[in-house]
């Protein structure tokens, strides 16, 4: 249970690299905030996360990097588990960036049901987004997937108002997911 890691509000400058974070509630917990509460160059790198209840990684702020890892097999609970699932807490009215780069990763295993099936999203942002990039990932379902799985999804999901802008998705490879490869919705 609990977390594998935890940033709460106001931290900066954290990286872990080269680590395994598997067996949490969520392996990676970053506190969605804003201003001089948000929690800013986070880096993620080299690293696996495997085998968590809930989230691999979960909640972001500006200038996040996730890169070079491993996810596999995050989430129990359907399709509110993900692998990688960021987003920024509203920044305010004037729309500063809140930069997010997802590049390099392997990913598969996203919210598995009883048949090994992905039932989530494996990458998905919800929130306020400006600034996010999304590369040359490999994303793929070996054991197959269900209609809810998907490969990125970054749409709007809260009962609030959510920002998104400055958007681009490239290189990605994304293999047997079960609804759409990429899911962008505004």
């Amino acid at each position: 249970s609990g977390f594998g890691l935890r940033l709460d509000s106001g931290t900066s400058d954290i990286t872990v690299t080269n680590s395994v974070i598997e067996n949490y509630q969520v392996a990676v917990y970053i506190i969605k905030g804003s201003g001089s509460n948000a929690v800013r160059n986070f880096t993620l790198s080299h690293s696996i996360i495997q085998n968590n209840g809930g989230q691999g990684f979960l909640g972001g702020g500006p200038d996040t990097y996730i890169g070079h890892n491993t996810f596999i097999n995050n989430g129990h609970f359907g399709v509110f588990d993900h692998n990688i699932y960021f987003g920024c807490a509203d920044m305010g009215d004037s729309d500063p960036p809140c930069p997010f780069v997802i590049e390099y990763n392997e990913v598969q295993g996203a919210s598995r049901d009883s048949a090994g099936r992905c039932q989530g999203a494996e990458i998905v942002a919800h929130g306020y987004l400006n600034g996010t990039i999304i590369r040359n990932n490999i994303i793929q379902e070996p054991d197959g997937a269900v209609e809810t799985c998907y490969g990125i999804m970054v749409n709007p999901s809260y009962s609030r108002l959510e920002v998104m802008s400055n958007l681009t998705i490239t290189g990605n490879q994304i293999y047997d997911v079960g609804r759409s490869g990429i899911f962008v919705e505004a």
